[in-house]
């Protein structure tokens, strides 16, 4: 597999981890919802218990999807520092191997120190 194989790998895996968290979000609200309009719960406070639990889950998942974690963060610059090592700098790397990045990898990259041009970034998710 060659290193532009490997990047798009990797660039594509980031992206879709992140957005999985997303729909993860939408799945805990729509529990939320289900759980709110049957009869499983009969009592107040359990409702409110478990209301207080998706509330507090679904928050988390959400900062992680605006707050990438310093982890990802170091693990995409120390990525984008080996191809601007090859390369004259990552936009170069791209338009060289016609990859596209997704744009959550992008905004990931940009908030790590290495901005894509609209040009490298996939209208696609």
């Amino acid at each position: 597999m060659e290193i532009s194989d490997k990047y798009k790998s990797i660039t594509d895996g980031i992206n879709g981890a992140q957005e999985r968290g997303i729909l993860m979000s939408a799945s805990l609200d729509k529990m939320k919802t289900d759980l709110s309009s049957s009869e499983i719960l009969t009592a107040d406070i359990d409702r409110i218990k478990l209301d207080n639990y998706i509330d507090s889950t679904s928050g988390t998942v959400t900062l992680f999807q605006v707050q990438y974690s310093v982890n990802l963060l170091t693990f995409v610059a120390i990525l984008q520092k080996h191809i601007t090592d090859e390369y004259t700098s990552v936009d170069t790397f791209l338009s060289d191997n016609k990859i596209k990045v997704k744009s959550t990898f992008a905004d990931i990259s940009d908030r790590a120190g290495f901005p894509i041009v609209f040009g490298n970034i996939s209208n696609t998710s």
